[in-house]
């Protein structure tokens, strides 16, 4: 549904998935009270000028996730980020930088409107995209791995470069994760 347009029905379609989230306990639901609001947009580009890598997730099924991170890219270009890590680009797309644009043979999920816009605003922009997902089979803790390695050969390749990664669902988790030990956000760590 969100490849074609139809949000409302991938919201919906999503939820009959039957998806749970884990019950809090009484501590961790009081360590949200201690929470205030802030405009999102503003504290990440905040604490971008102290920062040389910052990831942000999104749901696989909500593009408005997308037009978010479309929404920092200006700002963050801004402060110095030049490298973009997208989990969806195909590897086999070794030309995108040049082209200026995503085709379908760029990942899969650049097929679906907004990520193709994400992409080509991040290359108008003047960004370097780079895929990291895996290019082998892998379980989910070797998947995990080899991402963050993906990751580090294009930080150690510009060590001085700023670098913005998108990427999916349970991806950003710094602490320990059911059968992955650390997800990709806490082995780049």
């Amino acid at each position: 549904y969100s490849f074609v347009g139809e949000y409302q029905k991938a919201l919906w379609s999503f939820e009959q998935v039957g998806v749970s989230y884990p019950n809090l306990s009484p501590e961790e639901k009081a360590r949200f009270l201690s929470f205030r609001p802030a405009l999102a947009r503003d504290y990440i580009l905040g604490q971008a000028e102290q920062k040389q890598i910052i990831i942000i997730n999104e749901a696989h099924h909500q593009p408005l996730h997308r037009v978010f991170t479309i929404s920092l890219l200006e700002g963050l270009y801004e402060r110095g980020y030049r490298f973009l890590g997208l989990e969806a680009l195909a590897h086999a797309d070794t030309v995108l930088n040049e082209r200026g644009y995503p085709v379908l043979s760029s990942g899969y999920y650049t097929q679906e409107p907004q990520f193709g816009n994400l992409v080509r605003e991040a290359l108008e922009l003047g960004y370097t995209v780079f895929p990291y997902e895996t290019q082998i089979r892998a379980n989910g803790k070797e998947r995990e791995i080899q991402q963050a390695r993906n990751i580090e050969q294009v930080v150690k390749a510009n060590p001085d470069g700023k670098f913005f990664i998108h990427c999916g669902f349970d991806h950003i988790n710094e602490s320990e994760v059911p059968g992955w030990e650390k997800a990709m956000a806490g082995r780049v760590q």
